[in-house]
Parts: structure tokens; C-alpha cells; sequence
């Protein structure tokens, strides 16, 4: 087998244990994470969704014409967002970098 099958293995072994392990935690405990997670994911989903949507629609009147600005609003969040992940990387980078420079 290769290297990349026995480590795919083993992750997949160590996820069917924690599955099989919550079987000795409370009934309870896990119906209530589970469904305050599913609320928190639907709940965050239809939130961004709605303010997407208005963001693309700010500005129209009601039949629809797009003379607003909604389109040109969401292209430059859509862009500072880039921007911001891009440097978060580097950031993330440079001190990998640096730990790993120092420890060697």
C-alpha cells in the first residue's frame, strides 16, 4: 500500500471510533448538539443568503430595472474579501516560516 492509503486508512479508522464512542455519551447531550448545530448552520445560511440578496438588489426599484448599485457592491466586497484571505495566508505563512527557521 502506499503512503497516502495507509494514512487515509488510519483517519478513517480514527472517525469510525470517535462515531462508535458517542454511543457511551448522554442521549441528551448529543440530540441537543446535534440540533443546535443544524439550527446554527441553517440559521447562518438562509442569514447570509438574505443579506447577499439584498446586497445584489440594493438600490432597484420595483420592476426590477438595475439601475443600483448592488452588483458593483457585492464585486468590491467580493474583492476586499480576496484581498484580506490572501493576506491572512501570507501572515500565516510568514510564521510557519519563521518557527520553522529558529527551531532549525
Amino acid at each position: 500500500m502506499n503512503q497516502v492509503g495507509v494514512i487515509a486508512g488510519a483517519k478513517l479508522r480514527m472517525a469510525l471510533h470517535m462515531i462508535a464512542s458517542v454511543r457511551t455519551e448522554s442521549k441528551l447531550k448529543v440530540g441537543v448538539i446535534a440540533f443546535s448545530a443544524t439550527v446554527l448552520w441553517i440559521g447562518a445560511y438562509v442569514l447570509f443568503a438574505e443579506g447577499l440578496d439584498w446586497l445584489i438588489h440594493f438600490g432597484t426599484d420595483f420592476s426590477g430595472t438595475a439601475r443600483g448599485i448592488g452588483n458593483i457592491i457585492m464585486v468590491r466586497l467580493f474583492g476586499v474579501l480576496s484581498f484580506t484571505v490572501f493576506f491572512m495566508l501570507i501572515f500565516s505563512n510568514v510564521l510557519v516560516s519563521f518557527s520553522t527557521l529558529y527551531r532549525s
